[in-house]
């Protein structure tokens, strides 16, 4: 079975009839970021690869792929074209056929490697972040249920990653709320004392009849 990659808004196999040669993508490993300090005075050495966030950082990874092309001698012109225009010298996401739940992104170029009669070769390569990514983990990613493996893919959500743990369901119909009644308010029925406006001194409220 035709293997090719989707570099960009370009698949090799389906737009421009180009696919991997066997052995193709060729990955390079995953190479840790070191810092090593000599001690002065001393035999030892200082590890600071790790000083600043305690992580371990890795370089860029290379990827090189090889490509066929089978269509006719005439068109290869116009394939090498349309190839480089989509590609050279673009910061892009790929994703292999192989491995479509992933995807490696990176800065691509590509060279014309090999010409005869029959065919004709080009060589992509691409210098990576040094992880690969899933094509579901991006907030907003579209599930792509058509390549989804349901014993080895993972879906993330992230649209629920601000929602609370623990949501209350909420009534249908307010509850009525209880409030003691106000007691009504009573004028005093016994008179104010009055003052003597000579000695200043409190006199008693007149008697009822």
């Amino acid at each position: 079975m035709l293997m090719g990659a989707q570099i960009g808004n370009v698949h090799t196999l389906k737009d421009l009839g180009l696919y991997l040669k066997v052995g193709s993508p060729m990955i390079s490993g995953a190479e840790p970021e070191t810092m090593l300090v000599n001690v002065p005075g001393s035999d030892f050495i200082l590890d600071l690869s790790r000083a600043l966030d305690g992580e371990v950082h890795y370089k860029q990874r290379t990827i090189k792929m090889e490509l066929i092309c089978k269509a006719p001698k005439k068109q290869w012109s116009t394939i090498q074209s349309a190839l480089e225009n989509a590609l050279q010298g673009r910061w892009l996401r790929c994703v292999f056929d192989e491995d479509s739940a992933w995807y490696w992104q990176g800065l691509w170029r590509v060279d014309p490697s090999e010409k005869n009669r029959h065919d004709m070769a080009f060589t992509i390569e691409g210098t990576c972040n040094p992880y690969k990514r899933n094509v579901t983990a991006d907030a907003g990613a579209d599930w792509l249920w058509d390549t989804f493996d349901f014993e080895t893919d993972t879906i993330y959500d992230s649209t629920a990653s601000n929602l609370p743990t623990r949501l209350k369901a909420m009534p249908l119909t307010p509850k009525p709320v209880r409030t003691k009644p106000s007691r009504p308010w009573r004028a005093s029925s016994r008179p104010k004392p009055t003052r003597c406006r000579r000695c200043r001194m409190p006199r008693a409220p007149p008697r009822p009849p």
